[in-house]
């Protein structure tokens, strides 16, 4: 699938760059709207970009439900970031199902603390998700496989309640590091997002440096 870029001068400090990405919305709804790539230089405000669109998202919109990721440099397993992100995302996207911003920001939250919050809201979707995900856990299943049942959650979120997902990750290289630290013999991180990034009902933007965008989704690697 190909991917939007957007530069530094394009997007800075511009409203009405802010509300044209908040179509993606109305997109998603529909199952036609595009991952992005938001790439500039350090302070160039595409962290604050993406932060403004969560907000907008979440009070203004009903047509898809927000998710901003921040990756924790301090994170050094594929388990603990697997952990990270799913329950980030089971926290945002809970509290957009109930509009409640501070379960969003309720970071003492594990996996199990929302496992047992999805079954008193009879969030099922969420059950489902949650348990499928501690049952891999639980089971042992290899890091590569437990990070892809976390990264699939925004889009198995979308079949379970007809909500498309804005995944926004700021910082997305990072990952590349955290996961091949953690790895040994894995496979490129593209094949680890490839299906994520092309459903059109959960697209996906992504900051970071364009060099090493470049490096991981657009150059072969040995």
């Amino acid at each position: 699938m190909p991917f939007k870029t957007i530069s530094e001068n394009y997007f800075m400090g511009r409203a009405q760059e802010l509300q044209s990405l908040s179509r993606i919305a109305s997109e998603a709804a529909i199952g036609t709207a595009a991952s992005i790539f938001l790439s500039g230089q350090t302070g160039a405000g595409k962290t604050e970009l993406l932060r403004r669109l969560f907000a907008d998202l979440f009070h203004k919109h009903e047509d898809a439900a927000p998710f901003f990721y921040t990756v924790n440099p301090a994170l050094i397993s594929a388990r603990d970031l697997s952990n990270d992100y799913l329950s980030s995302f089971m926290r945002q996207r809970l509290a957009f199902q109930q509009k409640d911003l501070s379960l969003a920001l309720a970071d003492e939250l594990s996996v199990e603390d929302l496992m047992r919050l999805a079954e008193k809201l009879d969030s099922n979707w969420a059950v489902d998700i949650l348990g499928r995900y501690l049952q891999a856990r639980r089971a042992g299943t290899d890091p590569e496989k437990l990070f892809l049942s976390a990264i699939k959650a925004p889009h198995l979120s979308y079949f379970g309640t007809g909500v498309p997902v804005v995944v926004m990750i700021d910082n997305f290289h990072s990952i590349r590091g955290l996961y091949r630290s953690a790895l040994e013999d894995s496979d490129d991180l593209w094949m680890l997002f490839e299906d994520a990034l092309r459903s059109g009902h959960t697209p996906h933007l992504l900051t970071g440096s364009r060099h090493k965008l470049d490096e991981m989704f657009f150059e072969k690697t040995s």
